[in-house]
């Protein structure tokens, strides 16, 4: 039996614009949930659709200074090929998000995880963090509309599987951590259902912290609103290969094409697949980027 096509829906009591301001407050603030750089990205929904959350947008027009790239490093080569975005089984008909950039709506409202082909890279290394050397994107990334956001899906590392209103299975690469990390802290910003599936499996807490929640909250039902990142890369990376510290280039919805704003994730390599991990130190505060020379684009 097919799966109901996806509808949107306007925000119901809980959600309107000065509830989901509390939230967010609270996803940002608490200690009783993972203090991350995104500030959970969720945070973000009032009327009409805007976006709250400094680090996504800034706090105000004032001029900043903008990271520059080192003329040393160069710019990633090889364009994975574009998703399939044909109608089929597990899709409805695909849209667009506000850069005219196609988004698809999986039946599955988890995600559809893509039929893998493996990628052969040499192994990847950072001798001299944070200047880290860039790196191909996953192969044939497709963005997937799960509740209010767009999470990136591909063909070479993943995710492979979905476990209840998770995703999980990705390669122990960058590339698999970079997907891994934008899925996890994203998942858990949607409700307190998909926190209470990831405490345990899919998020590593700084020492001492506790995750556990009594507060309710769910967006799953939000317009995507939230702009998804247009480029990762990675400034920190273990010759084990079980810690990455990743960055993400997010459009910057006031300088829509000239500015990205950054925001940084850590990956930690546990029980066979990339968890997120709660970081010790606030990053940042970053400068807008005004290029994307030397990241990777999806």
């Amino acid at each position: 039996m097919k799966t109901a096509e996806r509808t949107s829906k306007r925000p119901d009591t809980t959600t309107e614009p000065g509830a989901m301001r509390r939230m967010g407050g609270w996803l940002a603030g608490s200690r009783t949930t993972l203090y991350i750089s995104a500030a959970f990205i969720a945070l973000m929904l009032v009327a009409g659709g805007g976006i709250i959350g400094a680090r996504l947008i800034g706090d105000d027009d004032a001029a900043t200074p903008t990271r520059t790239s080192s003329a040393a490093t160069p710019t990633p080569t090889g364009t994975p090929p574009p998703p399939d975005l044909t109608p089929g089984e597990p899709f409805n008909p695909p849209s667009a998000d506000m850069l005219g950039r196609p988004i698809a709506y999986p039946k599955n409202l988890a995600g559809q995880p893509l039929p893998q082909q493996p990628v052969d890279r040499d192994a990847y290394s950072c001798p001299a963090p944070p200047t880290c050397p860039p790196l191909d994107a996953p192969a044939s990334v497709m963005w997937q509309i799960i509740g209010p956001f767009a999470l990136p899906f591909s063909t070479s590392d993943g995710p492979t599987r979905v476990d209840g209103p998770l995703v999980a299975g990705y390669t122990r690469t960058p590339q698999g951590a970079a997907l891994a990390a934008w899925q996890v802290q994203s998942r858990v910003a949607i409700s307190r259902a998909h926190l209470d599936a990831a405490r345990d499996t899919q998020i590593v807490a700084v020492p001492g912290q506790d995750l556990s929640s009594t507060e309710e909250w769910d967006i799953s039902s939000i317009d995507p609103v939230v702009p998804r990142p247009s480029a990762f890369r990675i400034t920190g990376w273990s010759a084990d290969a079980t810690f990455a510290v990743i960055q993400y280039a997010v459009p910057d919805r006031r300088r829509v094409g000239t500015n990205w704003m950054i925001v940084q994730l850590q990956a930690l390599w546990q029980d066979g697949d990339w968890k997120l991990r709660g970081a010790d130190v606030e990053p940042g505060p970053f400068a807008p980027l005004t290029t994307l020379s030397g990241w990777s684009e999806w």
